[in-house]
């Protein structure tokens, strides 16, 4: 069998796009690579790749290969597509390998048909939206979102808010600081050390695994259709749970003060806390347990010292029914009990006894002579 004949050409050129601009992408099939620098212009690198049965028609089938660079009032339009001819008349479509480089703070738009998409370290809104083909989006700064219709997606050590919607792949948020939202109709997400206002998580066939940083008046929701759901927060986590588990079982490793337990659903309240926790799961378990600062992942705790996120000077959880304001963050008898149920020394349900009788130790000290 013959081996087909492949051609290359470079493509390359520089325009002056300053900030306050957009660079607008669109292609038919190939890679794009996006990347930042201090400069008040935007570098385009283009490499057409095409092959024939011969050096004449791989040579044609290059030629059909278009790129346009428009510059414009608004900022810089790259415009890629072209297809050759194949032998009887079959269209043999090449492919162009785009790497941009942008100053720092553009808005960026990327539509492509078919192709990976790797963007770093920009700091300006981000919209990609593919057809088919892996994205990832790390150490970037500033809104991202991503559309595509199958392909693997994975954002990390990113600040800002995150939109994924993905018609079929596996999602992969780690060490995002900012507010996420995810949908996915088949494939699993993964969530690690995330600090964020608000998560949502909709998948409708997958496995859902959350490690975050819950925050005060926070609203996390997690539902997947089919498939387990397992969250991890901090030991010093404090909020509301709500968890129903459709055809699974309920493993909460945290000293809740249930409200409704029965099969598949459980309610209660951690420590007073003020964010809301919910977890859906159609035909799958649901599992919750306290984990240290490490297990949520790397930098975490360098991340709060910049974190958008506020969180108000006050950590603590609000006053119960009793007008008391319930256990602290710091409070040294309520971590070392979730360490010992951590350590599986003792069970959630035995916790929850201790603390309430600590609570009413510590309400008996009040009260005067």
């Amino acid at each position: 069998m013959k081996t087909a004949i492949e051609v290359s050409e470079v493509w390359q050129n520089t325009f002056a796009i300053g900030h306050g601009r957009r660079v607008t992408i669109s292609q038919d099939v190939g890679s794009i690579t996006l990347g930042a620098w201090d400069r008040p212009e935007t570098k385009v690198v283009a490499t057409k790749r095409a092959s024939g049965p011969d050096e004449a028609s791989a040579r044609r089938a290059l030629g059909g290969l278009r790129v346009r660079a428009n510059p414009g009032g608004r900022g810089l339009s790259i415009e890629v597509g072209g297809a050759a001819r194949g032998a009887f008349g079959f269209s043999r479509p090449g492919r162009v390998d785009l790497d941009v480089t942008v100053p720092r703070g553009l808005d960026v738009d990327v539509d492509t048909g078919s192709g990976a998409v790797l963007a770093e370290e920009l700091s300006g809104r981000l919209a990609i939206d593919t057809g088919a083909g892996p994205v990832t989006v790390a150490r970037c700064a500033g809104k991202v979102t991503v559309d595509t219709g199958s392909g693997p997606v994975d954002v990390r050590e990113t600040s800002g808010e995150v939109e994924v919607d993905t018609g079929s792949g596996t999602v992969n948020i780690d060490r995002v600081r900012g507010d996420v939202d995810v949908d996915t109709g088949n494939g699993s997400v993964r969530l690690r050390g995330v600090r964020a206002r608000r998560i949502h998580v909709d998948t409708g066939r997958g496995e859902i695994s959350g490690a975050f940083v819950p925050v005060r008046d926070g609203d996390y929701d997690f539902d997947t259709g089919l498939g387990s759901i397992e969250l991890r927060v901090p030991a010093q986590a404090a909020g509301r749970f709500d968890l129903e588990a459709d055809g699974g079982a309920i493993h909460c490793h945290l000293p809740l003060v249930r409200e409704e337990t029965r099969p598949g659903i459980l309610r209660g309240v951690l420590k007073r806390g003020s964010c809301e926790v919910k977890g859906r799961a159609g035909r799958g378990d649901i599992t919750v347990v306290a984990v240290s600062e490490a297990d949520l992942g790397e930098e975490t705790a360098d991340w709060r010292a910049a974190d958008p996120v506020d969180t108000g000077p006050d950590q603590g959880p609000g006053p119960g029914p009793s007008g008391r304001r319930g256990l602290s963050m710091e409070d040294e008898d309520y971590v070392r009990v979730l360490k010992m149920v951590e350590a599986r020394r003792l069970t959630p349900e035995a916790a929850e006894q201790l603390l309430r009788a600590l609570e009413e130790d510590d309400e008996a000290d009040e009260r005067p002579f």
